[in-house]
């Protein structure tokens, strides 16, 4: 079973971003799935590493899209950002301290399901259509 399939309904018909969305639902499925399928602590670290890093830089050129076009929403939208990266951060801070004894799957993938799927089909879906008219 996947935990995070890419599908049309989640593209938003920007080339840039939608590849963005797509490397971070593989990425999630890898959190998950370390998640899930090993007891190594290391390759449920590393991949919760690569996901952080992949969405500063996805958050980044997201960024830098909505501000060389004047969205006007764009400081809300990089304070969503700011706080999705450090409850992202905490995660991986309780897996350093902690090791996966207290995490559940419910919990992390709940968020980043959360976090992918409402935030790209609001937040960003709005930014796209923005673009769209302007």
């Amino acid at each position: 079973m996947a935990y995070f399939e890419w599908n049309s309904q989640v593209e938003l018909g920007n080339p840039i971003l939608d590849a963005h969305h797509k490397r971070l639902f593989a990425l999630s499925e890898a959190v998950a799935r370390s998640l899930t399928e090993t007891t190594e602590l290391r390759h449920l670290a590393g991949a919760l590493q690569e996901l952080i890093e992949f969405t500063r830089e996805h958050f980044t050129a997201e960024e830098r899209i909505m501000r060389q076009a004047n969205y006007p929403n764009t400081e809300v939208h990089s304070e969503f950002h700011t706080l999705l990266l450090a409850e992202l951060e905490q995660y991986w801070l309780k897996i350093q301290q902690e090791g996966n004894a207290n995490l559940t799957v419910t919990g992390l993938v709940a968020f980043l399901w959360h976090w992918l799927i409402l935030h790209i089909d609001s937040a960003d879906r709005e930014v796209v259509k923005w673009l769209a008219t302007h």
